[in-house]
């Protein structure tokens, strides 16, 4: 049925390596929840009624106030 000449099947996946660098392996407890609920209310705050415009409203590159905001220390 298949033709002759075909590379070897891949071998059957096994699940994770104990040590992999593919996504992310984060420590749980080194996640900051509060601080990106903080952050997740604040910006649905000032930005939420526009979530359904294209752009949200400030153009297809960014969010504007995001954009041009320094980080929090």
């Amino acid at each position: 049925m298949l033709p002759a000449g075909l590379p070897a099947p891949a071998v059957r996946w096994t699940g994770l390596a104990k040590y992999s660098f593919v996504g992310g392996n984060n420590d749980p407890d080194q996640v900051p929840v509060d601080g990106l609920l903080d952050a997740l209310s604040a910006v649905l705050k000032r930005e939420g009624k526009t979530l359904a415009t294209y752009g949200l409203a400030h153009g297809p590159q960014a969010i504007a106030p995001c954009a041009n905001s320094s980080p929090p220390n």
